[in-house]
C-alpha cells in the first residue's frame, strides 16, 4: 500500500487543502475535552432560524452562513419564513454580533446546504424550499444555486441556475480556483439518481453545465449522491450511500474530458464489514488521499472512519482507520470530516455521547477528533472533544487558523432554534 509517514507535531502550522480553506493544526491534550462556546443563539422570527451546513470565513474573521427558514419573507413553509443568509462578526469584547444580510426570496427560499464564500467576499449557496408561484398563489417547488452579494454596502440575492419545476435536493457546493461551483444532486436527472453539475462565471453572466448523470450504469455508480471536492487539476471526488456491487455505496471521481463531457471512475465499492452508507463531502490530503466516514457497516456495524489511498496501476486501497460502536464514542457520523496539517481528522455524529445520551438512547452527539498514530503498526486514537444535547444536531465543522473549532447546530441553545458555537483547544 502507497502511504506516506505520518508525524505528530506540537506546534501550530498551516495547510492548504485541495479546493477548501486554510485549515490548522494544533496538538490537542490527548484526552482533553475542548472549552464550548456559544457565540451566538438564533431568535426566530426576522433574525431566522435552524442554521444548516457549515461556516465559512472572510479574511477579516467574519463567519457566514444560513437559516432554512425565519427571516421577513414569511410566505414559505407555512409562514415559518423562507430563510436567510447571515453574516456574525466578532466584537473586540468577544461578543459576536448578527446582521442578516439577505431575506431569501423566489426561487432561492429555504437554504438547505450552508454557503461557501469566495475572495471577493461573495457567497453562494443553494436553496430547497417552497415559494409562491409568480409572485403568489400556491406554493411551488424552489430550487436553485443562489448568490449574495453586496454593492456599494447594500446586499442582494440572486439565482444563478434554477433546477426547474422539480425537487432534486442540491447538496451544498464547493468551488475550484478559477471561480468554477460545482455541485450534485440527490435526485432528478435523466435516471432520477440525481446528476453532478457545474455552475461557471461568464462575460455578462452564468453558464451551466451537467457533467454526469448518475444511474447510467444502473446502481452500480452509485445513489444517494454527496457533494462532490475538487482537485488542483479540476478532478471531483464525492460518494453515494448507496449503489455498487453490494448496494453498499461507492466513492467515484469525474474526470473532465474536454469539450463538456466528463466520465466517472468508480474507485472504491464498500461491501458491509468495511463500512457501508458513506454520507456527507470526502476530504483530501496534499498526499491525494480520501477520507470520509459511513453510517454503517464496519465491524460493529455502526460505521467507520475510512482512507483511501491510491496505488500504482490505478487501484485503489481502503484502510479502516476507526470502528464506531461505543455509544459515548458518538455513531451516526454525519460525515464531511476535516483534516489539519497534521493529519488529524475532525467530525461530528448525530448519535451516542454524554452518559444520558446512552441511558435514555437519545441521538445527542458529539465532536470527535482522530489522530494518527507515530508509527503504522499503532491505532489512531480516537477522542471526544464534545459532546451534545439531543435537541441541538450538529452539522459540518470549519477549522480557523489558531486550530479552533466552529460549527452550527440546527437546534438547541438558549431559544432552541440553534446556534453558532466555537470549540477552544
Amino acid at each position: 500500500m502507497v502511504r506516506r509517514e505520518r508525524f505528530k507535531t506540537r506546534k501550530c502550522a498551516l495547510a492548504v487543502g485541495a479546493g477548501i480553506a486554510l485549515l490548522a493544526t494544533c496538538t490537542w491534550g490527548q484526552d482533553a475535552k475542548a472549552t464550548y462556546q456559544v457565540l451566538y443563539s438564533f431568535q426566530g422570527g426576522d433574525d431566522g432560524q435552524f442554521p444548516l451546513g457549515a461556516p465559512a470565513f472572510d479574511a477579516a474573521g467574519n463567519m457566514y452562513g444560513s437559516t432554512s427558514v425565519g427571516g421577513k419573507n414569511a410566505q414559505c413553509l407555512d409562514s415559518a419564513g423562507c430563510g436567510t443568509v447571515f453574516e456574525l462578526s466578532p466584537g473586540s469584547g468577544g461578543g459576536w454580533t448578527e446582521s442578516v444580510l439577505v431575506d431569501t426570496i423566489g426561487a432561492n427560499t429555504n437554504p438547505a446546504t450552508g454557503v461557501i464564500i469566495d475572495p471577493s467576499g461573495n457567497l453562494y449557496g443553494t436553496s430547497g424550499g417552497f415559494a409562491p408561484v409568480d409572485g403568489g398563489g400556491p406554493l411551488g417547488p424552489s430550487v436553485a444555486v443562489f448568490e449574495v452579494s453586496q454593492s456599494n454596502g447594500v446586499w442582494s440575492i440572486g439565482d444563478l441556475f434554477g433546477f426547474g419545476g422539480d425537487f432534486v435536493y442540491p447538496n451544498s457546493l464547493t468551488r475550484d480556483a478559477a471561480g468554477n461551483l460545482y455541485g450534485t444532486t440527490l435526485e432528478g436527472g435523466q435516471y432520477n439518481n440525481g446528476y453532478a453539475f457545474e455552475v461557471s462565471p461568464q462575460s455578462g453572466g452564468w453558464a451551466t453545465n451537467i457533467l454526469y448523470n448518475f444511474g447510467a450504469a444502473g446502481a452500480n455508480d452509485g445513489t444517494v449522491i454527496g457533494p462532490v471536492i475538487v482537485d488542483a487539476k479540476g478532478n471531483l471526488y464525492g460518494a453515494g450511500g448507496e449503489g455498487g456491487a453490494a448496494n453498499k455505496g461507492v466513492v467515484f471521481e469525474l474526470v473532465p474530458l474536454g469539450g463538456g463531457a466528463w466520465q466517472e471512475s468508480i474507485l472504491y465499492t464498500f461491501t458491509g464489514v468495511d463500512g457501508s452508507f458513506p454520507v456527507g463531502s470526502l476530504a483530501m490530503d496534499a498526499a491525494g488521499n480520501l477520507y470520509g466516514t459511513t453510517i454503517t457497516g464496519g465491524v460493529k456495524g455502526f460505521g467507520v472512519v475510512f482512507e483511501l489511498s491510491p496505488q500504482p496501476g490505478g487501484a485503489w486501497a481502503e484502510t479502516i482507520l476507526f470502528n464506531f460502536g461505543n455509544k459515548a464514542q458518538g455513531f451516526n457520523a454525519n460525515g464531511s470530516p476535516v483534516l489539519d496539517a497534521a493529519g488529524n481528522i475532525y467530525g461530528t455524529t448525530n448519535g451516542g455521547g454524554s452518559a444520558y445520551c446512552n441511558i435514555t438512547e437519545s441521538y445527542c452527539g458529539v465532536v470527535f477528533r482522530l489522530s494518527p498514530p507515530a508509527s503504522a503498526e499503532l491505532p489512531w486514537k480516537y477522542a471526544v472533544l464534545h459532546d451534545f444535547t439531543p435537541e441541538q444536531t450538529p452539522g459540518p465543522l470549519t477549522l480557523d487558523s489558531a486550530g479552533n473549532i466552529y460549527g452550527f447546530t440546527a437546534g438547541g441553545g438558549a431559544n432552541g432554534l440553534g446556534e453558532a458555537y466555537k470549540l477552544v483547544p
